[in-house]
């Protein structure tokens, strides 16, 4: 079985997978709450939902296709989210597209702000997402609590959309980016982060 899911090309048969759990949202168009689940056939009698329902150990569709009370919404989207994936170009075009812009949009930032990205190879790195060191900023100390009344402030004062974390004493700025992203959207980012630096 091959798929295309989150940011890599998957191959579940040349993996030789067991399992397999993933979400369709993000980076696939789904809505939040779409999933897949993936077991080999030699598997499927010792997986079993975690909340039981009409038709325990009635087979593994079965049992997870009605279980309770749940919105199927986001199932019935899968279809259409595939589709549309791959009407844009599919896994190598996106794939092209985000990895060309994470990439310019995180050098620009480092630049403007004069810091560097979170330092891990960059084997290990997602390709579409970077953490960047954010600056000194007024008002921002280095806490969760802090980032996380910049983001609020930034998406209510100048709709700007984005994820700060602190990790190991440091403040940074993550970033992901699909296809509907610019260079302007990083630029917006980075002017507003700039106007606060110290």
């Amino acid at each position: 079985m091959a798929l295309t899911h989150q940011q890599i090309e998957l191959n579940l048969d040349e993996l030789g997978a067991d399992f397999f759990v993933g979400n369709l949202h993000k980076w696939l168009f789904a809505p939040r709450g779409c999933a897949i689940l993936y077991v080999a056939k030699q598997h499927t009698d010792k997986i079993h939902a975690l909340n039981s329902s009409w038709h325990l150990y009635e087979g593994l569709n079965a049992e997870f296709i009605d279980n309770g009370t749940k919105d199927h919404t986001p199932f019935f989207c899968a279809e259409a989210s595939l589709n549309f994936f791959k009407s844009i170009g599919g896994f190598e075009k996106v794939y092209g597209y985000n990895k060309k812009l994470i990439r310019e949009g995180s050098e620009y930032l480092m630049k403007l702000w004069g810091t560097d990205k979170q330092d891990i190879p960059e084997t290990m790195e997602a390709p579409f997402m970077i953490n960047v060191q954010l600056p000194r900023l007024k008002g921002v100390e280095v806490s969760g609590e802090s980032t996380m009344k910049l983001q609020l402030d930034l998406l209510e004062n100048q709709d700007i959309t984005s994820v700060f974390i602190t990790y190991l004493g440091v403040n940074y700025c993550r970033l992901s980016c699909q296809v509907y992203n610019t260079m302007d959207d990083f630029i917006k980012l980075g002017q507003a982060v700039k106007k606060l630096m110290i």
